[in-house]
């Protein structure tokens, strides 16, 4: 057989875990059969011998394609090749990111002194996002965990106490809707008061720049005092502020935030409690960050809600 029209590949390609499905294409000389591969950036996947695909995490940021082989009485054709679908990578492109920490991606580390110690985050321009993230102080630098959580790296701030952060500076800004995808290893109670997951960045504790930290040693839930957001969601689902967060967080979450109208903070710290250099670091791994300078509505919360399943594996 000789082709005529190339296959043609269709499905969900915004994010891994879907199925894709290519056509034979058509063909002379009456075919009655086809052979199939998927190849990723143009290699062979191993296995994948079927006129469907089911995307995986190792296909994030990648080009998938078909090649279809028509079969007749004659013999076999060459394969034909369609063209190629770019899978995944990218919050869906509706959703405008403020500011965006996708921990998976190993271009964006700056490493200090230490091999894979984080003492930089490089964001700029991604998905929108201009905020980057520093850390100068060895001590308080987490770490860069590889193939940590679903085959993907995330930063792992650790089992103890500690001090670490990483800091974005800024001025005013409006951390309406904010997203954190993380796991707490320190037990199924809060180890010790105020462990930051996202705040602000003010050189001293006092009451404002208050986002997601846990409450008190011994307690379960968030700190709700003073706190910028009105809404709290675990896996996308809407719960009470004062709700247990805690031993749901013990596996991988999506926890989210979101404040009823605009808010005005300065800055950003990741994994601690506003001042960046106190006892207050968070106990586990921080996978991506989303922050939205508007509140998401539902069909936009979904959205990013499947991206987030299917590539960290969140329920």
């Amino acid at each position: 057989p000789v082709n005529v029209t190339i296959p043609v590949v269709t499905g969900d390609a915004s994010t891994t875990g879907n199925l894709m499905t290519t056509t034979d294409g058509t063909w002379t000389q009456s075919p009655t059969s086809f052979t199939y591969r998927w190849l990723r950036d143009d290699v062979a996947i191993s296995g994948s011998t079927a006129s469907t695909y089911t995307t995986q995490v190792a296909d994030d940021g990648t080009v998938l394609k078909s090649e279809v082989t028509a079969i007749n009485g004659a013999g076999s054709s060459l394969p034909e090749t369609s063209v190629g679908t770019a899978i995944g990578s990218e919050v869906p492109v509706q959703l405008l990111v403020e500011a965006w920490f996708d921990f998976s991606d190993a271009t964006k580390l700056v490493e200090g002194a230490t091999s894979l110690d984080i003492a930089g985050w490089i964001n700029s321009g991604l998905g929108g996002s201009t905020y980057d993230l520093v850390q100068g102080t060895g001590a308080n630098q987490p770490k860069y965990l590889l193939n940590g959580v679903n085959g993907l790296n995330v930063a792992n701030w650790g089992l103890v106490t500690n001090t670490k952060s990483l800091v974005a500076t800024g001025s005013g800004d409006n951390w309406q809707d904010v997203y954190v995808i993380c796991r707490y290893d320190g037990g199924t109670d809060w180890s010790s008061s105020f462990q930051g997951l996202f705040t602000a960045d003010v050189s001293t504790v006092g009451v404002t720049g208050i986002g997601i930290i846990a409450n008190n040693s011994g307690s379960k839930n968030l700190f709700t005092g003073s706190n910028w957001w009105d809404n709290l969601f675990i896996n996308n689902v809407s719960v009470l502020e004062t709700a247990d967060v805690l031993p749901t967080l013990n596996s991988l979450t999506m926890l989210s935030v979101s404040a009823n109208s605009p808010v005005s903070e300065d800055g950003i710290v990741i994994g601690n409690d506003r001042d960046d250099i106190i006892s207050r670091g968070f106990q586990g791994v921080i996978c991506e960050v989303l922050a939205f300078n508007y509140a998401l509505n539902t069909t936009e919360r979904n959205t990013l809600n499947s991206y987030v399943q299917a590539k960290w594996g969140t329920p």
